[in-house]
């Protein structure tokens, strides 16, 4: 395989350590996601060391790749010329998202995305909300056979199985986007192919005067946090699992670079999807109900554990952003998030003080609380009784 693998010398030192470069677009959520599985395997692995070339860099993170001389790449996004071909690779190779047919040199493995499942997916998602209109909008200026042209296909192919049509926007001239939206059947679900066309939508529908999600519930992918957060409305979106594809990646890099006999044809691999992200832009809003009771009961299995439980925490759980949950619980009349978990505690207080004789401190550690003076305080002003006269009146 041509790696640079060394033998202990006579003086007893170890071996040095396989090098593997990940060349792959920091600015954008999934280069840092494959980043940090190919850190993930090396830290558990223990046989290599990762270095990061970013793609954004061209030429010069193709010149400062074959100084460094590594034994092995991962490779995703779009490649700078130098790393493709003709030009040869200057070792082993994993492509993430790319065709074998685009470099030159040997090929461990190609691993992909699947788009179809992940396409298929969010179809499900809006056929269960019980939409009776659908709609496509793909990324600009991508190639026909792309990530945005096999997650249509899948996407709509999820829709007719259901006996629902879908439709597609295609055109590209200035309001075109606006039109299409404002003539579109609604209440409609649509499905933008990644992060960048979703905030596209978001902003024609903004200046189309069409309502999200009440007319046009918008579900993207990538889930770029800082991303979705800043759109209006936060954009919903799924997160695919590109940690997963980085850890892979390196994983079956070390094991190519390590065996005797490497495989003779590269190994075609996928993966599948970390999590879906809901925020405002696919918002149910007859569904606030359901979401904040999913959030107390979570709340009512965790409050024994006597640790603070952050907000974060809860939204997490429910795949959900914190925003959301919060506009859920505003929206219902729920009151806060921040008020149902103190209400959770301090019904454990109240349990607590009635069944048992242990002191409040104690109580106090037990629920949740920093300390025994918040909680006396906590408990005044909600119950307008001291904890002592309160157990005295509860258990008299």
């Amino acid at each position: 395989m041509g790696t640079r693998r060394e033998e202990p010398d006579r003086g007893g030192r170890e071996p040095r350590l396989l090098r593997i470069g990940v060349c792959a677009l920091q600015r954008r959520r999934w280069g840092r996601d494959l980043i940090a599985g190919a850190f993930r395997h090396a830290n558990q692995d223990g046989r290599c060391e990762i270095r990061f070339f970013d793609v954004d860099d061209g030429a010069e993170a193709v010149t400062a790749l074959r100084r460094w001389r590594p034994d092995g790449l991962v490779l995703s996004g779009h490649l700078p010329p130098g790393l493709r071909a003709p030009h040869r690779l200057p070792c082993p190779a994993v492509l993430v998202n790319v065709r074998s047919s685009t470099v030159a040199g040997r090929v461990v493995a190609e691993l992909w995305l699947d788009d179809d499942a992940l396409a298929r997916g969010v179809a499900e998602r809006l056929l269960r909300r019980g939409f009776g209109s659908f709609a496509w909008a793909g990324a600009a200026g991508g190639p026909p056979a792309g990530f945005s042209e096999r997650r249509r296909r899948g996407f709509v192919a999820r829709l007719r199985e259901a006996g629902a049509s879908c439709a597609a926007f295609a055109g590209r001239r200035p309001g075109a986007l606006e039109a299409w939206l404002a003539a579109l059947p609604k209440p409609c679900g649509l499905m933008a192919s990644d992060d960048m066309s979703g905030k596209e939508v978001l902003d024609a529908c903004r200046r189309a005067g069409v309502r999200v999600p009440e007319q046009v519930s918008v579900i993207s992918v990538d889930d770029d946090t800082l991303f979705c957060e800043t759109c209006d409305p936060p954009l919903s979106s799924v997160r695919p699992d590109h940690e997963a594809a980085g850890f892979l990646a390196a994983q079956r890099l070390c094991a190519a670079i390590a065996a005797a006999r490497p495989p003779a044809a590269p190994a075609v691999l996928s993966y599948g999807v970390a999590a879906f992200t809901e925020r405002a832009s696919s918002l149910d809003w007859r569904g606030g109900a359901r979401l904040v009771s999913a959030a107390r009961a979570w709340i009512a299995a965790h409050v024994r554990e006597g640790r603070p439980i952050r907000a974060a925490e809860i939204a997490a759980a429910l795949n959900v952003s914190v925003r959301l949950l919060n506009l859920r619980f505003r929206e219902t009349g729920g009151g806060t998030l921040r008020e149902a978990v103190e209400e959770a505690r301090l019904a454990l207080v109240c349990e607590r003080l009635r069944a048992t004789d242990a002191p409040v401190e104690a109580i106090a550690a037990e629920c949740g609380f920093a300390s025994t003076s918040h909680l006396a305080e906590r408990f005044r002003r909600r119950f307008g009784l001291s904890m002592a006269r309160w157990r005295a009146r509860h258990r008299g």
